[in-house]
């Protein structure tokens, strides 16, 4: 974030992408055009936790909720905001809002010291709530999105062909490295086929 605007570099829309996510069909920005009308960020599997009781499966939760006493002074809320980290979408605006606002000295500090896992799935998303942010959900279905948005299980050939015919999926997750140049090409060969 610090690195755009330091370069001035011009963009719309800041998005979180991992290694493991394979892009399955053109339209993704159209998408993300039609769905961010009025609001300020998205991202998959949202939740917003108020208390360590909320979803005490969720494993990263459970860890920052073990350091709770030294975020909350950083947060100055009584909540964070989860989104899976693969395609956080966040407008210009809200992220230079969140440059603008945050003591990065401090968080500098938490960073360098703290054993919550996976805290950029909180971080971000907390800091845009916090500064105002709206922020939504994917538009999926949760069950339904597990078939090709998940954390663990790879996603096969299959999995990928249903997510091509399904609304609102334009990416999945994880394609593990030794299989994504193939499921990338055969992707693209049923797109010419059609």
């Amino acid at each position: 974030m610090h690195w755009l605007e330091e370069t001035n570099i011009e963009y719309d829309y800041l998005i979180n992408l991992d290694s493991d996510v394979l892009f399955i069909k053109p339209g993704f920005e159209l998408f993300i055009e039609e769905v961010m009308d009025g609001y300020d960020c998205m991202g998959a599997h949202m939740q917003i936790q108020r208390s360590m009781h909320d979803n005490p499966q969720f494993y990263p939760g459970v860890t920052l909720w073990n350091e709770w006493h030294r975020w909350q002074p950083f947060f100055q809320t009584n909540y964070f905001v989860r989104y899976f980290n693969p395609a956080q979408v966040y407008r210009r605006p809200i992220v230079r809002k969140m440059l603008a606002e945050t003591n990065f000295i401090q968080l500098e500090q938490l960073l360098a010291t703290t054993d919550t896992f996976a805290m950029e799935e909180m971080l971000y998303a907390t800091l845009a709530m916090k500064y105002g942010g709206k922020c939504r959900e994917y538009p999926w279905n949760y069950d339904e999105s597990l078939q090709y948005v998940r954390t663990v299980k790879p996603i096969s050939f299959d999995e990928m062909k249903a997510a091509k015919i399904a609304p609102h999926y334009y990416w999945i997750h994880p394609v593990k490295r030794e299989t994504f140049n193939l499921m990338s090409m055969l992707s693209k060969q049923m797109d010419h086929k059609k």
